[in-house]
């Protein structure tokens, strides 16, 4: 892994939506014993995590500002589970042209102004979505889980504010600053 403090960019919702989603975090972890979606807070991912020198995150902060302050904030709707066989569940995310919108121009502001180098998922379709099991899933417990929450209904509506960035303590991953859209 590059040298460096590893940060990444998310949307998140508003803290009792987290709560809500985070209590099925806790869910896989009392049932499958499997805890890495709790070391991050409940998010939409916009720009996964990176390398960056911390002695720069003040300025990475004023730019994610300068950046945001111009973004208009917009609607989104949780809604249901999807999954990506055979590893991953997640709370799906209602397609939204706002959302997509803000996801290439956030990759493009990272480019642009801190040098970044291309979105490796550039040319695939951006998938929204908010995880809550991955990675210590096994593929047999994805087999005993997933049925559960196929057709599991569920609903959430907020009001996207602002991006975040989120930084890696060592162990989880932290919220660091909250850059909010104009109002």
């Amino acid at each position: 892994m590059k040298s460096g403090q590893l940060y990444f960019i998310g949307l998140l919702p508003p803290p009792e939506i987290r709560e809500e989603i985070t209590r099925l975090k806790e869910y896989f972890r009392e049932n499958f014993g499997i805890t890495h979606a709790l070391k991050s807070p409940p998010h939409i991912t916009l720009a996964p995590p990176f390398n960056h020198d911390e002695s720069n995150e003040k300025f990475l902060i004023s730019q994610l500002d300068q950046f945001s302050g111009n973004e208009p904030g917009f609607p989104v709707v949780l809604e249901n589970f999807g999954a990506f066989v055979p590893r991953v569940i997640y709370v799906d995310v209602v397609k939204n042209a706002s959302l997509e919108n803000l996801y290439l121009r956030t990759t493009d502001m990272l480019s642009a102004q801190l040098g970044f180098p291309p979105d490796k998922n550039a040319g695939r379709p951006y998938n929204p979505h908010v995880t809550v099991a991955f990675k210590d899933l096994l593929k047999q417990q994805f087999r005993e889980a997933w049925p559960e929450f196929s057709d599991k209904k569920i609903r959430y509506e907020f009001h996207a504010g602002g991006i975040t960035l989120l930084k890696h303590s060592g162990k989880q991953w932290e919220i660091l600053h909250t850059a909010a859209f104009k109002k």
